[in-house]
Order: C-alpha cells, then sequence, then structure tokens
C-alpha cells in the first residue's frame, strides 16, 4: 500500500484537460485590383483565413470605407493629446485617418528634404480630409506640442517649417559607426511612435521617409530591431502590429537612384519591404517621387474590410496583451490581391500613462505624443565653461502656465522640468532634475507674458557621439506638460580635433520689434543679430601665436546666400589659447525674404600642418518688418 502511494506521487495522475473555448476575432485588411485601386462589394465567401495552414471558420466580412469630406467642408480643428480621447468632430462610427509622418532629417539629402516638404505640403493643404489626424515627427528633434495628432493645418505647417537644413553638431565619429548611431536615434524615435499610438483609437498609418539604409538592418539581419529598450529584441513590425499600426516605407531617392549596390544595401532594402509587409502596409522603392508615394498611401487607405472567424482557443492559455501569429488571408476572387499585417493584437492592451501623476522622469522616454499643454522649445549648446557638459535652455510660453496673484500683485507660478541626454542605443547618458518657484511683479507679467519665460539647465555628459537630448516640463499648478528634444553631436574633446560649440543667437541693444524673439530664434528683417561661440583645441605655432580663421556663411532652403571673407579670430592675448570665446554680428536686409535661415561658421587653423577646420551651423527665422520699405 505504501509503494503504490510512493508510486502515486512520483506519478501525478494528469488533471482532466477544459475544453478549448471558441473565440471570435476579427482581423483587418486590404483588397485591391490590378491597377492598385481598393475594391469594395466583397463578402465573408470571398475570404478564407487559415492559422499555420489550418483553415478557420470565416463568420463576416464588412467593408470600412474612408469617411469623404462633404463639398465645402471646413475641417473642425481638433487636438488629440495623451492618453486619448475622441477628438472633436467625430463619432465612434466614423472611419477617419490618423497619419504619423516621420521625417528622418538626420539622413535625408537636400534634395530629399526638398522632394519631402514638398509632399507634406500637399498632404496637409490638399488630401486631408475632415476629421482626420495627422502628426509630422521628426529624427532631428521636435517639441511636443507641435508634434500632437490634430486636424489644424496651422499646427502642422509650423512642425514642417521646423525641419532643419543641416544636423546640429560637430561630426565626433568615423562615417560608418555615425550612420549606425544616427540608425538607433531613428529606431528609438520610431519605438516611441509606435508605443505612443497604442491607445489612440480607429486606422493608424505611419509613412517614413529616410534615406538611411543602416535604419533598417539590426542585430537580427532583415528585421528592425529595437536594440536596448525592447526586452527580447523585440521586433520593430511586432510592435507595429501590437499598436494596429500600418507602415509604409519611402525613400525618395528610388531604387534607380544606386543601380550599383553592395549585398548590404540590398540586405537593408529587403528589410523595409519586410516592414512594410509585416504590417500591412507597400514599400515604395521604384519612385524618387515622393508626393506620389503619399498618394498612393491615402489611395490604398481608401477603404479596408473588418474580417470576422472564429478560432479555437484552449481555456488556460494566457491572455493579455498577446499576438496572434501565423494568420493568412487569402481572397477567392482571381485578379484580386490581399494585404493584411501577418501578426495581430490580442488580448488586453497595457495601461496608457497619466502625464498628470506619473513622476515626470517617466514621461521622458514616453514622447511624441505625451504633451501639448505647454509651447516649449530647446536649444542645447555645449557648455562654454565645461567640456563635458550641456546647456540647455528652455523657452517657454507663459501663456500656458497657471498663475496666482496676491494682496500686493505678485504673481507665482511652479515648473518642474526634467532633462537627459540619450545616447543613440537609448541609454541614458545624463540627467538633471530642478524645480522653479516663479515670482514675477505686476509691472514685469505682461511682458513676460508677451515674451515668455527663460529657463536653463547644466547638464552633464559622458560619452561623445550622437545624442538625443529630451526634456519634460510640467506646471505644478495645472499639471499641464510639455515636451521638447533635439538632436545634438556631442564632441570628442579629448580626441584633440578642432571643434566649435553650439551657437547661441541674441538681437542687438535698441528694443524689439513685436514678434521678434531671439530666444526662439526670430529676427525682423533689417535687424541686427549677434551669435556667440566657442573654440575648442586651438592651436598655436612655432612663436606661441594663434592662426585662426573664421568664415560665415547664411543659406536658405540650401542655398547660400551670403559668403564672408575669412576673418582673424583672435587677438593671441587670451589666457588659454586651446579655448576661445568668440562673438559676431550680422546685418539683415531690410528687404529679406521671410523664412527659415541657416547661419553656418567654419573655422580654419593654419598653426598646424595641414590645416584643421571644423564647422557648425544653427537655424533661425526672419520675418518681415513692420517697419521695412516696401519693395
Amino acid at each position: 500500500m505504501l509503494a503504490l502511494a510512493a508510486a502515486a506521487l512520483l506519478f501525478p495522475q494528469n488533471k482532466p484537460r477544459k475544453p478549448a473555448a471558441v473565440e471570435k476575432v476579427s482581423i483587418d485588411a486590404i483588397v485591391t485590383d490590378g491597377t492598385g485601386h481598393v475594391v469594395p462589394g466583397l463578402t465573408a465567401a470571398d475570404f478564407e483565413v487559415l492559422q499555420s495552414g489550418k483553415p478557420l471558420a470565416v463568420t463576416d466580412a464588412a467593408y470600412q470605407a474612408r469617411a469623404a469630406s462633404a463639398a465645402g467642408d471646413t475641417p473642425t480643428f481638433s487636438i488629440l493629446a495623451w492618453p486619448t480621447r475622441q477628438p472633436a468632430g467625430t463619432s465612434s462610427g466614423e472611419n477617419h485617418l490618423t497619419v504619423v509622418l516621420v521625417l528622418d532629417d538626420l539622413s535625408l539629402s537636400t534634395g530629399g528634404r526638398n522632394q519631402v516638404r514638398g509632399a507634406v505640403e500637399h498632404f496637409i493643404d490638399g488630401q486631408m480630409q475632415s476629421g482626420d489626424l495627422a502628426s509630422i515627427v521628426r529624427t532631428a528633434g521636435g517639441t511636443g506640442a507641435l508634434q500632437q495628432l490634430t486636424s489644424d493645418k496651422r499646427i502642422l505647417h509650423a512642425a514642417l517649417d521646423l525641419m532643419n537644413r543641416q544636423p546640429a553638431g560637430a561630426a565626433a565619429m568615423p562615417d560608418v559607426k555615425r550612420e549606425d548611431a544616427l540608425a538607433d536615434i531613428g529606431r528609438s524615435i520610431l519605438r516611441t511612435v509606435l508605443d505612443g499610438l497604442r491607445p489612440v483609437a480607429g486606422r493608424k498609418v505611419v509613412v517614413l521617409f529616410s534615406e538611411n539604409t543602416n535604419l533598417y538592418r539590426g542585430a537580427q539581419g532583415l528585421a528592425l530591431v529595437g536594440v536596448t529598450a525592447d526586452a527580447g529584441g523585440d521586433l520593430m513590425a511586432a510592435r507595429a502590429n501590437r499598436s494596429s499600426v500600418v507602415f509604409y516605407t519611402v525613400d525618395p531617392r528610388g531604387l534607380a537612384a544606386a543601380p550599383a549596390q553592395s549585398p548590404e544595401q540590398m540586405e537593408a532594402y529587403a528589410g523595409i519591404g519586410e516592414l512594410a509587409r509585416d504590417t500591412g502596409g507597400i514599400f515604395f522603392d521604384n519612385t524618387n517621387d515622393a508626393a506620389t508615394a503619399v498618394a498612393r498611401v491615402l489611395q490604398d487607405q481608401e477603404g479596408y474590410y473588418r474580417i470576422g472567424f472564429s478560432r479555437e482557443e484552449p481555456a488556460d492559455s494566457p491572455g493579455g496583451g498577446l499576438l496572434l501569429k501565423g494568420i493568412e488571408v487569402k481572397v477567392k476572387r482571381p485578379g484580386l490581391h490581399v494585404r493584411s499585417r501577418r501578426e495581430f493584437p490580442h488580448g488586453v492592451e497595457r495601461d496608457a500613462i497619466d502625464r498628470e501623476d506619473a513622476p515626470l522622469a517617466q514621461l521622458l522616454p514616453a514622447q511624441p505624443f505625451t504633451s501639448g499643454g505647454i509651447h516649449l522649445r530647446l536649444t542645447p549648446l555645449v557648455s562654454y565653461a565645461a567640456a563635458s557638459s550641456l546647456e540647455v535652455f528652455l523657452q517657454v510660453d507663459a501663456k500656458d502656465i497657471a498663475s496666482t496673484a496676491d494682496s500686493k500683485g505678485v504673481y507665482s507660478a511652479g515648473l518642474e522640468v526634467v532633462a537627459a541626454a540619450f545616447l543613440a542605443n537609448g541609454v541614458d547618458d545624463g540627467r538633471i532634475g530642478q524645480s522653479y518657484a516663479i515670482q514675477i511683479p505686476r509691472e514685469r507679467f505682461q511682458g513676460l507674458y508677451a515674451d515668455g519665460l527663460l529657463a536653463s539647465l547644466h547638464l552633464p555628459v559622458r560619452t561623445p557621439g550622437p545624442l538625443q537630448v529630451h526634456v519634460v516640463m510640467r506646471d505644478t499648478t495645472s499639471g499641464k506638460v510639455g515636451s521638447a528634444r533635439q538632436f545634438l553631436d556631442f564632441p570628442d574633446f579629448a580626441g584633440g580635433q578642432l571643434l566649435i560649440s553650439g551657437i547661441a543667437l541674441s538681437g542687438a541693444s535698441g528694443g524689439v520689434e513685436p514678434g521678434e524673439d531671439a530666444a526662439m530664434r526670430i529676427f525682423k528683417a533689417g535687424r541686427t543679430m549677434n551669435f556667440t561661440y566657442c573654440i575648442y583645441n586651438a592651436r598655436v605655432d612655432a612663436e606661441k601665436r594663434p592662426r585662426l580663421e573664421i568664415r560665415v556663411r547664411v543659406l536658405r532652403e540650401g542655398q547660400e546666400i551670403y559668403r564672408s571673407e575669412p576673418n582673424a579670430a583672435s587677438s593671441g592675448q587670451e589666457k588659454d589659447p586651446a579655448s576661445r570665446v568668440r562673438m559676431g554680428s550680422l546685418s539683415l536686409h531690410a528687404n529679406a525674404t521671410p523664412g527659415q535661415y541657416t547661419l553656418e561658421l567654419t573655422a580654419t587653423d593654419s598653426a598646424t600642418a595641414p590645416p584643421r577646420t571644423a564647422t557648425q551651423s544653427i537655424d533661425f527665422e526672419v520675418r518681415a518688418s513692420t517697419s521695412a520699405p516696401a519693395k
């Protein structure tokens, strides 16, 4: 008897399995004809759904047409903030489109930028429909106030206008390593976009414009891999599928632009196609017309099918945020083509972050859709005082900050700020937090209300190379949150190469015209703009004299409009000849064309053989002067 009991302990009886539960699942698919046009009018009988090759019972198929704008319809401006809410002017029964345009301006050439800019402008002005939501996200930087999902075309144009002509910072590493680092930054931005879209309802599309083929290579070959932020090397396509996002990928150069490609380049292009196909989208590899690609995307999104089917699921199967894999959709009618994602979200999704209650530091990696309550602009500059730190300057729209006045007319407000520098692989390289208790006398309140608040942080940085500087700010009274980020190529001071710090712009004395804002790098035509910078690792000749020259260039839309003669950058009287703070000024013509400009400084050090050079640039905006004479 004891022996039998022991055997029973060693070989326990199998518990009876619970019967499998029948689960109803719905997936989406696009059906097109041979010309690429979406085909309506199909029924459940026209589809076949398989899982790992096994047929499943299709129960229904409903065509969901994109809601069309009525003639003369004026869009209702709406903003979709974090976490998510139903936009004004839409209802849950309408099939509007959510589009995020990711502009990889860290990789786009001048021609590519011009192409993409024209395509996005045409989308904003001529292709968005009433109720559609869109956002423009740049890999080089951005501000949360301009990255919101919105139907307000003014916000979208303002975000597009910030596309950099040239990324800030001096190159701090060899070209190959730098391209890999920029690709890591691009992947990091894509991960935050996908996570930000997860709680958003409806049809969601990401259109990615990039010329960096390294963006599509990762640790697992052809797949886009989220390196450090994803546990277990999570694939980008899987992340997109969990967020129900369709990817469309566009290289503005077109495949024909580079006929002689290495096997690595061909592998990268295959990776682009995989990302699009795995999410149900398209890779545009045979066109150098970005506008045509965007038109094809919108044509592809004119309608889709919501297909329902039944599958058996074991009662003890795990749930919550899983992906159904191995699902294949087929269309039975000849001459038609069907596309759908290869994995489908299944189970309960995670909760969104509450931006007003979460610790502020948690919101840093939650960009780009974390905020819109505070308009914030970020300018990170290499510190003049310490070579291993950044001076982070913040310009805050005071109208977004809640304030209270006491009996003496003194206004009070409070802000919390967290800033961090993230390496290309997503690792936090330096972080600082600070609180501000603001007291504003009545006589200064209106001026600050109009001009904005200025704040600065001293951010330590340990590692040279490409960085993303992120800042999140919260109003302690209202709970509103603002965010901004900016790309910076942090120089390697220990390497001894000639370097120019970041450039600080300021207005000349003599009053400020309405609409002029030096902190936001906005200057009126006819005014004088001052600039300050620092030169590092300069040398002296055999007679202990510096031989530095500076050349100034101004560009508009990539075209040079001004070039100075080389000017001596030093009088040779500095206590530290290796580091020199310099100032200059630039007079803006009274009839200067309004728009975005780039100031470029090039330093040449002839104290060494051969001479060494360094280049730095910063963008600024020129607006028409109210006192400028008519042309």
